[in-house]
């Protein structure tokens, strides 16, 4: 029961929607019946093809790779521990309970007598902050942390594939046609965004330099053929 949480794989919401549209422009259809035959070869009989897909974002792991539990807890084949779950990750700002000084400290903010800067958010959901890592301790040593197996969600994903078909009928072939295709894919290059935690994709609570940082895209950009 300790260890029941979401499969890495969990998807809360996932929308996909489909559609193929032939523009009512042409011979035949219901604007340019008259066109002259040049016109009509530019203007006329073209389709449109639109997906869309969009899904919430997926779990992410969140361990403590200096684990001094004591026991040899084995995470895909990794010897970590759990960190605590000390505040609500989804809340910027300082947490005071976090025995890290950094943490009593805003994002760049000069500590006294000391050569540190703050680390703690003004805002979460960024790119340098997709949560607050404060709100993240190490276990005591000796003890395993209390932190869920997946207490968070990546980004969403978002994706428009779009196509653009001119259809030519072939003279004397009744029923059938060339088609000339631009089809864009990510249409409008939106970022899909990824936290690669320590490499592995898990959150390391010690990797101050990764722990809840955007840095790596998933997907390709804009690809137009």
């Amino acid at each position: 029961k300790a260890d029941w949480g979401l499969s890495q794989l969990n998807l809360n919401n996932q929308f996909t929607a489909s559609l193929t549209y032939d523009l009512p422009f042409g011979k035949g259809k219901h604007f340019g019946s008259d066109w002259s035959g040049p016109v009509n070869a530019i203007m006329g009989n073209w389709e449109v093809d639109v997906i869309e897909k969009v899904t919430s974002g997926f779990p992410l792991f969140v361990v403590n790779s200096n684990n001094q539990s004591g026991v040899n807890f084995q995470w895909n084949g990794n010897s970590l521990n759990r960190p605590d779950e000390i505040s609500n990750p989804h809340t910027p700002g300082v947490v005071a309970s976090n025995p890290n000084i950094q943490c009593q400290y805003t994002v760049g903010s000069a500590i006294p007598n000391s050569t540190l800067l703050g680390i703690a958010p003004t805002s979460v959901r960024t790119i340098s902050n997709w949560f607050n890592p404060c709100a993240f301790a190490p276990a005591a040593p000796g003890e395993l942390g209390d932190s869920n197996r997946a207490p968070l969600y990546g980004p969403r994903f978002v994706n428009t594939d779009m196509s653009f078909i001119k259809h030519f009928p072939l003279p004397y072939r009744e029923g059938m046609r060339l088609d000339f295709r631009a089809e864009f894919f990510n249409m409008w290059n939106h970022a899909q965004f990824f936290l690669p935690g320590d490499g592995t994709g898990m959150q390391d609570v010690n990797g101050l330099s990764s722990f809840g940082v955007i840095n790596q895209t998933v997907n390709n950009p804009r690809l137009i053929q």
